[in-house]
Order: structure tokens, then C-alpha cells, then sequence
């Protein structure tokens, strides 16, 4: 690969911020992630919070440590979810928890997924890449259904759901206004 691939290999890299509160943990996690994505780091929830106010337009994906002090990974996720802009963010939670009601607590307040320490790297990486492809897939088909202008469907989509519509109830009579 010639230096000019690599550099806009490198440019074109995604992000993902690791909330850990600790350290060794933090560092592992960055070190196996950095060949593939540009990563932030945050040593606790209320620093996350910080990098997801900053940086949420160019986040891939947030892995998320449960039990960390100032603001732990529950508290964070009920943050995140009160900011709509941050709804497109996924978060895999990992974690040294393997206890079911962590699990469900943490996919109820809007977690992706959930993975338990130690990880498996290959898992890991698969269950990230996976999360950030289903991520971008849904915001394309989002752009390519929704008028950014208008917030109303696009044209295509909008016969569509007209179609879908009036095919659901052929019985009913309707009104269309131009």
C-alpha cells in the first residue's frame, strides 16, 4: 500500500469512543481498536457525556464500562437518551457484569449490546463492525426516505406509502388533496 492509500485509509476511518473507568482496561481496549478506527477515550460516564456533546456527529459507535464512579454506564445511558440528537449513537456496553439484570437494565435504557469481560476479540470486533454497518445502512435508507428540507417523505417514498396504505383498507373510501 502506497503512503497516499494508507493516508486516506486513515482519514476515512470511523470513531469510537471507549468510556472505561479503568485504566489498563482503557488503554487494551484502544490499542486493539486503533488500527481500525480513530478513538476517543473517556475514564468515566460524566467524560463520555463530554465526547458525545463534542464529537456526536462523527461517532461510529460508544463502548460503554458499567460500573464506574461520577456517573456510571445506567446514568449515561439515561443521559444519552434525553438528547435526540444522540439517538443514532450506538452503544455496546462491556462489561465485568455477567448479571442478567445489568444485561436487561442496560438494553431496556438503550444499549445495542452487551458484552461481558473478558472479551473475545474476534467477537468483539464482528459485534462492532456489524453494530456500525447496520448504523449506516439505516441512515442512508433514513436520507433517502425523508426531505431534509421539508421533513416529509421524498416523492418515491411517499407513493409508497400512499400505495401501502389504501392496499391495507381496499374497502375504505378516500380523499386525496393535491
Amino acid at each position: 500500500m502506497s503512503w497516499r492509500e494508507d493516508q486516506v485509509k486513515h482519514e476515512a476511518k470511523r470513531t469510537v469512543l471507549v468510556v472505561e473507568d479503568n485504566e489498563l482496561n482503557r488503554e487494551m481496549l484502544v490499542a486493539l481498536l486503533e488500527r481500525d478506527f480513530k478513538v476517543l477515550q473517556a475514564s468515566n460516564g460524566l467524560e463520555g457525556l463530554e465526547q458525545l456533546a463534542q464529537y456526536y456527529q462523527e461517532l461510529s459507535l460508544i463502548l460503554l464500562d458499567v460500573y464506574m464512579p461520577e456517573c456510571d454506564g445506567f446514568e449515561f445511558l439515561r443521559r444519552k437518551s434525553l438528547d435526540e440528537r444522540y439517538d443514532t449513537v450506538p452503544v455496546i456496553v462491556a462489561t465485568a457484569s455477567d448479571a442478567t439484570e445489568d444485561e436487561i437494565a442496560c438494553l431496556e435504557a438503550g444499549a445495542n449490546d452487551f458484552i461481558v469481560k473478558p472479551y473475545n476479540f474476534e467477537i468483539m470486533m464482528n459485534r462492532i463492525n456489524n453494530m456500525i454497518r447496520l448504523r449506516e445502512s439505516a441512515s442512508i435508507v433514513n436520507q433517502l426516505t425523508w426531505d431534509d428540507v421539508t421533513g416529509l417523505y421524498r416523492k418515491e417514498f411517499f407513493y409508497r406509502a400512499v400505495e401501502e396504505a389504501l392496499g391495507a383498507s381496499p374497502a375504505t373510501e378516500n380523499d386525496l388533496i393535491c
